[in-house]
């Protein structure tokens, strides 16, 4: 669905699934899907379980600033 880009229909099949319960890639894909569709809750959920699985500064970075970068503009 990703590669099709059916992102709606992506984070529908996902959104009441735990983001402990899904893969790392998974999880990262969804993260850019609801920063592209807009969904500032998807997001924030998303983004925080990647940070939660990779407490590094790399990834808490380049997290934030993408949800900055898509939030703050709107």
């Amino acid at each position: 669905l990703f590669l099709e880009h059916q992102y709606r229909e992506l984070m529908q099949i996902h959104a009441e699934t735990k983001p402990t319960e899904l893969t790392s890639e998974l999880v990262t894909m969804l993260f850019l899907v609801a920063l592209s569709e807009k969904k500032h809750d998807l997001a924030t959920t998303f983004g925080q379980e990647l940070k939660r699985r990779h407490p590094d500064a790399e990834t808490i970075q380049w997290v934030e600033k993408l949800t900055r970068s898509v939030f703050q503009a709107a």
